[in-house]
């Protein structure tokens, strides 16, 4: 498996639109750095998109995503910077497109309902096909080639947000970001699931700055309790590869310092196009 990083910041991205802050003065003066930060999207190898957000035409152009390719879009949760209407909104054929590609659209209810509608009879408009999914559910994509578990996470609770373990040719990886620390009962699905994941991307909104932070995002300390725990349980590898994902200005620091903070902890922070092999 092949993780692209399509975006890896939070909802106002870095730098925050009307925000002078030396963080985000910094990544404004570099616009091609690494500290130029998109909201937090991802491409696993090139049918599976992780999230949509409104930061997507500039993500595809830059990482020239091939949208043919597509598949299947997997929504953490339906907060604006995860799932953008308006792009979602350009599938709808004539109008907006001349034959957009079949997609198969997992979420849970907050989710499927901002595509489809209460009564989810709007997915045909997008040329979308709803594959409902749930905390404790495993689905298997139309080709057979990914399979995809959810988990509750923690985070707002009207947005039914989700984790997810993908699995693929004997690969797994864990996508935990958008989440503060689990409750138990996502702890003990976890576990019963039987999944010992071989990579980890993990939130670290609260980066340097906010470290413990738990609620419904964590820092580079809670992240690091949040690693342990995951191997303790046997959800994740010893030793497996952690990645630090959805940063802003909040975070604290640069790329630079977020990679100097997290390396006694062996972990790497995410940065918009960094591509890893799971």
């Amino acid at each position: 498996m092949i993780l692209t990083v399509l975006g890896s910041g939070g909802s106002t991205g870095v730098p925050s639109l009307f925000c002078s802050c030396a963080v985000c003065e910094n990544a404004r003066n570099n616009p091609d750095s690494q500290d130029y930060r998109r909201c937090t999207c991802y491409l696993l190898d090139d049918d599976t998109l992780i999230d949509l957000g409104p930061d997507f035409r500039e993500q595809v152009r830059l990482n020239a995503v091939d949208l043919k390719k597509v598949r299947q879009l997997l929504l953490t949760h339906s907060h604006g910077d995860h799932l953008d209407m308006n792009s979602i909104g350009r599938r709808i054929a004539p109008k907006f497109s001349e034959d957009p590609p079949p997609l198969d659209f997992y979420a849970d209810d907050a989710g499927s309902k901002c595509i489809g509608g209460s009564d989810l009879d709007r997915f045909p408009l997008y040329n979308i096909t709803p594959s409902p999914i749930h905390p404790g559910e495993k689905r298997i994509s139309a080709d057979g080639s990914l399979e995809i578990f959810a988990l509750r996470a923690t985070h707002d609770p009207a947005t039914t947000p989700l984790n997810y373990i993908l699995r693929r040719n004997g690969r797994t990886l864990l996508i935990a970001n958008d989440t503060g620390w689990w409750h138990d009962d996502t702890w003990q699905t976890a576990e019963r699931a039987g999944y010992c994941c071989d990579a980890a991307v993990i939130d670290c909104y609260g980066g340097i700055a906010d470290p413990d932070t738990t609620a419904a995002h964590l820092g580079l300390n809670s992240m690091k309790r949040f690693y342990d725990e995951l191997v303790s349980r046997k959800i994740l590898k010893d030793h497996a590869p952690a990645f630090g994902t959805h940063f802003d200005h909040h975070s604290g620091c640069i790329h630079r310092d977020l990679t100097a903070a997290m390396m006694p902890y062996g972990f790497t922070p995410l940065y918009d196009g960094m591509k890893i092999t799971i």
